[in-house]
């Protein structure tokens, strides 16, 4: 076993880890978790994704520092770093499972909604049915009702006259049969009666339908029928919101996976545009050295020190060396090389990386968004 293998039971990646590498979602969990762990990476509001980013890179680099290791941002497998972290994350009682396990998205408890008139947590009521002759029929007929009377017939005469067939309506001493019976009546046939030249009671027109004829229900047997019914049942209205919730969900879900690609796309633009930036960085400074390299014994014979000429002079000091027959005028080139990225190529870069940032700060945003409103309306 290697000096740095001990430890790969507890924590390993499988591909190197670093900005220009080509990494393993896996990888880049455990990578995060471990280093929030270790208090070296700070994870979003949005939680913790498989995408590499600075922060992950900068985390690196953190851990790297105070345990002094090679500061690049770099862990490969079997590397330093890897052990390092792994003995860590070992120390602390932690495993590559409990490191995937931790990156998992946290369910947030939902906040009660609070009723403004009472101040106390709002409580949802079931949407109940307006009950139909129907309804009343199939409860009915579900469970003999002990004390309602159903009205039965095709026309509001006929189902007002059926009730009047109950015994109770002729009870004197109970009269609630008659007076329901009565304000049927009433709301079927308002108005006063009208004769005929006969002086025969012309035949009323309803004005209502059969079915708003009510049952007689003294005990609320038939409404508690109803009620639990509606609530196991849910309406057209209630299936129609579902269904347009559902709808809601697979936009929203579509929404999410099209943000997390633009976040590690914009992600992976940040990186490559840093990658670049820090690589052109090291170029300029290596062709400042050639040129310092290239004039130095001319500056010395001159008396002079590249540090106090300006740049914008370096080309007339080359021509004055190479006329002395010091160096040559290809350093010209390299100044021009220099230059060009120094004013033209570094600053495009610049711009692209904060382009990048910007569109993947904003993608971070709406994923963020889209998540909550996932968490709060579809689960």
């Amino acid at each position: 076993m290697g000096m740095f293998d001990q430890w790969k039971n507890i924590f390993s990646v499988g591909n190197t880890i670093s900005q220009s590498s080509n990494t393993q979602p896996d990888d880049v969990l455990k990578t995060k978790s471990a280093l929030a762990q270790t208090g070296d990476y700070k994870v979003p509001d949005f939680g913790i994704t498989d995408i590499p980013d600075m922060g992950m890179i900068d985390g690196l680099k953190k851990f790297q520092k105070k345990n002094g290791l090679k500061v690049d941002g770099v862990m490969k497998p079997g590397g330093p770093t890897e052990s390092k972290l792994g003995e860590t994350m070992a120390n602390q009682g932690v495993n590559t499972n409990d490191l995937l396990e931790a990156a998992k998205p946290k369910p947030k408890p939902k906040a009660s909604k609070i009723d403004p008139l009472t101040g106390l947590p709002e409580v949802k009521m079931p949407k109940l049915k307006k009950p139909t002759a129907k309804m009343w029929e199939q409860v009915a007929q579900q469970q003999k009702p002990k004390t309602a009377v159903l009205p039965e017939g095709e026309t509001v005469q006929q189902r007002i006259a059926s009730m009047m067939l109950d015994k109770r309506y002729q009870d004197k001493s109970d009269t609630r049969l008659k007076d329901h019976i009565s304000q049927q009546f009433k709301k079927a046939f308002p108005g006063q009666v009208s004769y005929d030249e006969t002086g025969k009671m012309n035949q009323p027109q309803a004005a209502i339908m059969p079915e708003d004829v009510e049952p007689f229900d003294p005990d609320g047997e038939l409404q508690r029928n109803v009620q639990k019914a509606s609530q196991e049942e849910p309406d057209d209205q209630s299936q129609s919101d579902e269904n347009e919730n559902a709808d809601f969900c697979k936009g929203l879900a579509r929404s999410i996976e099209e943000e997390k690609s633009f976040v590690k796309e914009y992600g992976t633009d940040v990186l490559n545009a840093d990658y670049d930036i820090r690589k052109m960085k090291d170029d300029i400074e290596k062709g400042k050295q050639d040129i310092e390299l290239g004039l130095r014994s001319y500056l010395t014979s001159i008396g002079k020190d590249i540090l106090s000429i300006p740049w914008t002079s370096i080309p007339g000091i080359i021509a004055a060396a190479a006329n002395a027959g010091v160096g040559g005028l290809d350093l010209l080139t390299t100044y021009e090389q220099v230059n060009n990225m120094i004013n033209r190529d570094l600053p495009s870069l610049e711009r692209a990386k904060s382009t990048a940032e910007g569109l993947l700060e904003s993608a971070e945003t709406r994923l963020s968004d889209y998540l909550e409103q996932q968490e709060d309306k579809c689960s």
